[in-house]
């Protein structure tokens, strides 16, 4: 209910109140210290809510509490440390909120029925308090995205009744244990990314059955990926990512065939990725990214009915691309950027049964022939296309603008000719946009005035002619402008200079003239102009002085076509 407003104390007077739910009502302020007084009250829900201030330790009277719920509020300041006499209780949840210092090293010493305990998402520090790893209860330990440091205490990973456990996000080091002192027999979840531990993946997580999910990513585990992965065969979520593993992928991973997720991104793994892993039939997500492995193209993903992301980016693959890559329907981010794949594009005819794709990227290979015109069928939630650094020929389709959702288009570093599409004005939502370092001739279109949205547009070395359409003065966004290295000819348009947020601007080598109006000191945000190898005429408007973020000025400048120079400023 939206009721607002502070916490009225005079609810401590509810001296036979058992439970005070006041989830999502909008309260602000500071937690009462009446509320102590409550000493029958089993049940307090404040989640939700925002409030600030810190936890009073008038909560450590409430000994009769079972549940403390405190969750997504602004409260601060550290956890009182007489909330250890809260002996009967259950379940305390303090997540998302701005809780700092140091756990009490005693808050768990007398609380032998938790079952659940969740501080993630605060700004704790210090260690773990070794009575966590005593509470024979506990199912649930949450204390993701902290800055919490040191060993985790051993009895954490000897708990009998533990489900899940999140300690991702911390500054943890440390092996993990796999000796006899590794038993977590019930357990379903343990996320343990994004901390310093080291040493080896314990083997004994063969031994827990029930796991579901298992996330060791960005640590600096050693060794192998292990097999005894297979053995688990509830496993569904595997996350291994950025570690120091080496070695082949095992084939025997394709023995889980409830596998959801299998991330193995930065590592040293070598070898070829095992066909047997097209076993894994409800495989959705594959992240191979910056690894050692060698090999051709994964044909088996074309069958891999389930899959929505595959990433093998910055590895060593070549061969062809399979044409039947997107026949499921169901892929919604495809990269596979920088490798030595081969061949033409025309996988992408069946990428567009893929109505779903958002971000498509295979930049830096060696992929040849033109850009087909059916690239206008790709998915209208198409975001991200990338195809930057091949040997791609022939034109930039007409087509490409049915795909108005686009936000970032790099086609940069190929062999694309011809002339810049008009149709360009109808991908209205476009950020970035990347043709440099083609043969594209004609004029720039001043359609892209249009294209309210652009932030950065780069076209340096290509052969683009004729004027700079002053519609490009209606880019209000634009941050970046880059026509360097092109043969553009007449006056800079006045237009230009109303860009306020420009920061770069490089109209190197081409063949503009006139004189540079005294608009130019209209850019204040501006840190780098070239207009160097240009035929401009007259001296340097006096409105240079006003740019006081410059740090990089290039400009030659003509004087009658007899005498040039070049002054290097920085400011």
């Amino acid at each position: 209910m939206p009721l607002h407003g502070e916490v009225t104390p005079h609810l401590g007077n509810l001296s036979f109140l058992s439970v005070l739910d006041l989830a999502n009502t909008g309260l602000t302020g500071s937690i009462r210290l009446n509320l102590g007084r409550l000493r029958r009250l089993r049940y307090l829900g404040l989640r939700d809510n925002s409030l600030s201030g810190s936890i009073p330790s008038t909560m450590g009277n409430l000994t009769s509490l079972h549940v403390l719920e405190l969750t997504n509020n602004s409260i601060s300041g550290g956890i009182p440390v007489e909330l250890q006499g809260l002996r009967n209780l259950r379940y305390i949840n303090f997540q998302t909120n701005s809780l700092s210092g140091s756990i009490p090293l005693d808050l768990f010493n007398n609380t032998p029925w938790l079952i659940e305990l969740n501080l993630g998402n605060n700004s704790l520090s210090g260690t773990i308090p070794n009575s966590i790893g005593y509470l024979p209860v506990l199912q649930s330990l949450v204390m993701e995205f902290n800055q919490l440091s040191g060993l985790v205490p051993q009895a954490i990973f000897n708990m009998s009744m533990l489900q899940e456990m999140y300690l991702e996000g911390n500054h943890l080091i440390g092996p993990i244990p796999s000796n006899e002192s590794f038993s977590l027999p019930m357990v379903q979840t343990i996320s343990l990314s994004l901390n310093r531990f080291t040493g080896e993946i314990p083997i004994r997580l063969s031994e827990c059955q029930n796991l579901e999910k298992l996330g060791l990513s960005k640590n600096f585990f050693e060794g192998i990926v292990p097999t005894w992965l297979a053995k688990l065969p509830r496993l569904q979520l595997i996350y291994l990512g950025i570690n120091k593993l080496n070695g082949p992928i095992p084939a025997a991973l394709s023995n889980l065939t409830n596998l959801l997720e299998l991330d193995l991104s930065l590592n040293n793994l070598t070898g070829g990725i095992p066909p047997e892993l097209g076993q894994l039939n409800q495989l959705a997500l594959l992240d191979l990214t910056q690894n050692q492995l060698t090999g051709s193209f994964p044909s088996f993903a074309s069958n891999l009915l389930e899959l929505s992301y595959l990433v093998l980016d910055q590895k060593k693959f070549t061969g062809f691309v399979p044409s039947t890559l997107g026949s499921t329907g169901n892929l919604l981010s495809v990269s596979f950027y920088e490798n030595y794949l081969e061949g033409n594009i025309n996988f992408l005819s069946s990428l567009s049964n893929c109505r779903g794709l958002y971000q498509l990227s295979f930049g830096q290979n060696h992929f040849t022939g033109g850009i087909p015109n059916f690239i206008g069928n790709l998915s209208d939630h198409l975001e991200v296309f990338l195809a930057n650094t091949n040997h791609l020929v022939g034109e930039v389709p007409s087509s490409i603008s049915n795909l108005s959702s686009l936000t970032i288009i790099d086609f940069s570093e190929n062999q694309l000719s011809r002339v810049i599409p008009k149709t360009i004005k109808m991908m209205d939502k476009l950020v970035i946009m990347y043709l440099y370092r083609n043969r594209l001739f004609g004029p720039i279109p001043e359609q892209f005035g249009v294209l309210g949205n652009l932030e950065a547009l780069d076209l340096h070395d290509n052969q683009l002619s004729g004027p700079i359409p002053h519609e490009l003065g209606n880019l209000s966004k634009l941050i970046a402008l880059d026509l360097s290295q092109n043969i553009l000819s007449s006056s800079i348009p006045v237009s230009l200079f109303h860009l306020v947020g420009l920061i770069k601007i490089d109209l190197y080598q081409n063949y503009l003239n006139g004189a540079l109006p005294d608009e130019i000191g209209k850019l204040l945000q501006i840190t780098f102009i070239d207009l160097s190898s240009n035929h401009f005429l007259g001296s340097l408007p006096g409105s240079f002085g006003q740019l006081q973020t410059l740090t990089d000025l290039r400009k030659q400048l003509s004087f009658y076509s007899t005498i040039q120079f070049q002054i290097l400023l920085p400011i």
